[in-house]
């Protein structure tokens, strides 16, 4: 199972946001297989993942899991974010692709020779609530600043205060390209 997506189900499992940095190559696919008892505990299930796949550890921010390489380290992780505001109205996905956005981290990853690749964009959205057949608005959400924080924070207390998500920073390389993605998954209801 690609580590995303076996960060994703330990997550779900255990209630709790991530995040991970990877490095893909091209046509790279990685099917180990990551079979976690019933009832593992967070640090049980992590320990297995990176013993299923050793060229990562995992820590706890925040109270996030955060998935990183043990070796490779991506500096673009440190680059610092002046001021940063989200509001949970809007769907997770949205201020992952806004902070992905910011130009201090467009810059850097720019100056390093990566390129951004093609962002999978989901086109649902929340259905709209209707009484007696007139839209009524989304409930208010919580609005969040963070202020002079490395990207890593900033993604963290980003699905922290969605509490049901998962951020990915991906640098793939293929026939000598660099590109970059920020992606996020939804675990399942708040």
């Amino acid at each position: 199972m690609p580590i995303q997506r076996a960060l994703l189900a330990v997550s779900a499992a255990a209630r709790r946001p991530g995040g991970v940095v990877l490095l893909s190559l091209c046509g790279e696919e990685d099917e180990s297989p990551l079979l976690v008892p019933q009832g593992a505990s967070l640090a049980s299930a992590l320990d297995l993942l990176t013993a299923v796949h050793p060229a990562y550890e995992w820590t706890v921010r925040d109270g996030v899991v955060n998935v990183l390489p043990r070796q490779q380290k991506f500096a673009v992780m440190n680059v610092l974010i002046g001021r940063f505001e989200w509001d949970t109205t809007d769907r997770v996905h949205l201020s992952i692709g806004r902070l992905s956005q910011v130009p201090r981290v467009r810059q850097f990853l720019r100056g390093t020779g990566v390129v951004e690749a093609i962002q999978q964009v989901s086109l649902f959205g929340r259905l709209r609530r209707t009484a007696n057949g007139v839209a009524v608005p989304p409930p208010r959400g919580q609005r969040y600043v963070v202020e002079n924080a490395p990207l890593v924070t900033v993604l963290n207390a980003i699905v922290a205060s969605y509490q049901n998500a998962v951020w990915y920073y991906e640098e793939g390389i293929c026939s000598g390209a660099k590109t970059y993605r920020f992606s996020v998954h939804e675990t399942g209801a708040r």
